[in-house]
């Protein structure tokens, strides 16, 4: 009993030893895990510091950092998180830092529509001094929304004009891109002749693959209704004919969709080498 006693009184002593720090030394002591990459870790002492923090002067950082640390593992968390910063912000700088930072967040989920809202409302409150950064997620939005042209007049407001031709030279590609790489349009070349639609995102075994198994099976099919009857054959092949055909032309579908995606975001890695050179 005396054992078990000692065990949790020693296990208690590195709590008690936080909860005798202040807050500023807590928030410290957070940063010192931050800078070590124990992100994790430093979750409970900023959630102490946000709970104990009657004054709110630490709460802002906390919140921050609490956003921060989630991002990788709860984006929701994380949002929920720069909402609060930017609700305890004491300027107006402070609030826009942590909104854009969660409009960077739901950006990067794919939230297109969401994070146009967020936009919007940051535009009422925006400031020349927060126009860079809005007109550069309002060029990164278009961007991923497939709006090109508009894309390219917001980003140009974050450049020097010397980066404009390199800027449209790459929002021209991306224009490209989404002309020549239709997800619709390769399921429909499969559908019409199985294999083409993944021979246009330039998968060719799989356009080989997708030709010789439903032609094979096709010609099984007629095989067997010629030799013995037409319900045999519906019963015995058209199943897996069925299955492999529609199989295909989503294949390609999905094939070129992938494609696509790679495509934009290999753009996309230019375009933004291009704003950091030229950037204001």
């Amino acid at each position: 009993m005396l054992r078990i006693f000692c065990f949790i009184t020693i296990s208690l002593l590195p709590l008690c030893k936080f909860y005798s720090q202040d807050i500023e030394s807590t928030l410290e002591y957070a940063r010192r895990l931050w800078i070590n990459g124990q992100k994790q870790e430093s979750i409970p002492l900023l959630l102490r510091i946000a709970f104990f923090d009657s004054s709110g002067t630490y709460r802002y950082q906390s919140f921050r950092l609490l956003a921060e640390a989630y991002e990788a593992t709860n984006p929701r968390t994380s949002m929920y998180y720069y909402d609060l910063a930017a609700g305890v912000a004491s300027d107006d700088s402070l609030k826009a830092d942590a909104v854009f930072r969660k409009i960077n967040l739901i950006l990067r989920q794919g939230l297109y529509d969401r994070s146009a809202v967020e936009l919007m409302k940051l535009e009422i409150q925006a400031n020349p001094a927060l126009s860079g950064r809005y007109s550069f997620y309002m060029g990164v939005l278009n961007y991923r929304q497939g709006k090109y042209s508009d894309a390219e007049k917001y980003l140009k407001q974050c450049i020097d004009s010397a980066g404009f031709s390199d800027l449209s030279l790459h929002i021209g590609k991306a224009e490209k891109i989404q002309k020549r790489y239709k997800p619709k349009t390769a399921r429909i070349m499969s559908i019409i002749l199985p294999g083409t639609g993944q021979l246009a995102s330039g998968n060719y075994g799989e356009a080989l693959n997708s030709f010789l198994l439903v032609g094979a099976l096709g010609g099984l099919f007629i095989y067997v209704s010629e030799a013995y009857t037409i319900t045999d054959a519906i019963i015995a092949i058209f199943p897996w004919y069925q299955r492999y055909f529609q199989g295909g032309f989503q294949n390609a579908e999905r094939l070129m969709e992938q494609k696509r995606k790679e495509k934009e975001d290999e753009t996309f890695q230019k375009l933004l080498e291009t704003i950091r050179k030229y950037r204001r």
